[in-house]
Order: structure tokens, then C-alpha cells, then sequence
């Protein structure tokens, strides 16, 4: 099991002004007690920030990283161009993409990163359809992006697939769904890490 801390995410309030303020020591400072409650990655999502996403991104990277030469990084963003610009700068050894689906606009951002990169992927089980209830609709989703990942070098350990757990109180069968789903892909794929 991994630890993924989220806290470096701009729709956080003070973590949005931070950035905005280009607050290094508050960065540093979230990355320090994130590492100290045992995050083996930091997720860093600079998508609120838009044009500015991409300098954002590299900025909260290099303090990280400041922080910890050898950190892992989740590059968590729908824009495949900021989450390059990262690979392109930073020589990581621990990182993960978050996220593909098979809706087309992200297949094509973001294969072609994990061609050139050899990443790690967080993978959602979504199409152009969007979000499927039922955990054999969603199965079948995610076996049809395993393939697609396979048929493009990722490993199946370096897939991370979401199960996309929604809230009970919108949806009384969804936590059970979740945890069909969760039995199937297991059974079907033992080296996919589930998140």
C-alpha cells in the first residue's frame, strides 16, 4: 500500500491564496508535514490557476522537491500539456499521472506521456458515457483501459485503477457496486493496484 497526501491541491482555499502569493515557505512547509505523516507521493493539482496551471505546477514541484530530492509526485491534472512540461523538467523517479480515461481528449493527451515516460497511471473507469453504476458495466470499462495501457508498455503494477467510490447518501447501492467492482478487477488483474 502507498500513501498519496493530498494537500498540495489549489481548490483548497489557503493552498489557492498560497500559490497565488507564490508562498514558497507555506509549500514547503505542507510538503514537510505531509512527508512526516508517512506520504509515500504528493499529489500536486494546480488546475484551479488555468492559463497559470502549467507555472504553477513546475513551481510547487520544485519546492517539493526542495523539500525531498527522492519524492514521489502525482502530476494530478486534466491538462496532459502542464503535466508534461513537469516530465519534461524534473528527472523523477517516483511519479504517477493522475489520470486517464477512455474519453478521446484524454487518451490523446496522455498516452503519448506515458509512451515517452514510462510512468505510473491512475486510470478511471470511464468512457464517453461517463461513470457506469453498476460494477459490471464499470468492470468492463476497465478492461477495455487495461488493455489499452498494456498495448501501450504500462506494466499492470504501474496502473492505479479508481474505483470511483461515490457517496452513499447519493446513491444507497453504490457503496456495494464499489465493492463487486473491487472483488472482479482483483480477481481478474492481482498485479493492478486499486485506489
Amino acid at each position: 500500500m502507498i500513501k498519496i497526501g493530498e494537500k498540495l491541491n489549489s481548490s483548497i482555499p489557503s493552498v489557492n491564496e498560497a500559490l497565488a502569493k507564490n508562498d514558497s515557505g507555506f509549500v514547503r512547509d505542507i510538503a514537510k508535514k505531509q512527508f512526516a505523516c508517512g506520504a509515500d507521493y504528493l499529489d500536486i493539482n494546480t488546475a484551479v490557476f488555468l492559463e497559470q496551471e502549467t507555472e504553477k505546477m513546475l513551481w510547487v514541484v520544485e519546492h517539493v522537491l526542495a523539500v525531498k530530492k527522492s519524492a514521489g509526485i502525482m502530476l494530478d491534472s486534466p491538462n496532459a500539456e502542464a503535466v508534461g512540461a513537469a516530465l519534461a523538467k524534473f528527472p523523477l523517479k517516483k511519479v504517477i499521472i493522475n489520470s486517464i480515461t477512455l474519453e478521446k481528449e484524454r487518451v490523446e493527451g496522455v498516452l503519448p506521456l506515458l509512451r515517452q515516460y514510462q510512468t505510473a497511471i491512475v486510470a478511471l473507469p470511464i468512457d464517453d458515457n461517463g461513470i457506469p453504476a453498476a460494477a459490471g458495466e464499470r468492470f468492463a470499462v476497465a478492461e477495455r483501459l487495461i488493455a489499452l495501457l498494456r498495448e501501450n508498455g504500462v506494466k499492470d503494477d504501474q496502473m492505479f485503477i479508481d474505483c470511483l467510490v461515490q457517496a452513499l447518501s447519493s446513491d444507497s447501492e453504490s457503496g456495494v457496486e464499489t465493492l463487486r467492482f473491487i472483488r472482479t478487477l482483483r480477481e481478474a488483474y492481482p498485479e493492478v493496484h486499486i485506489t
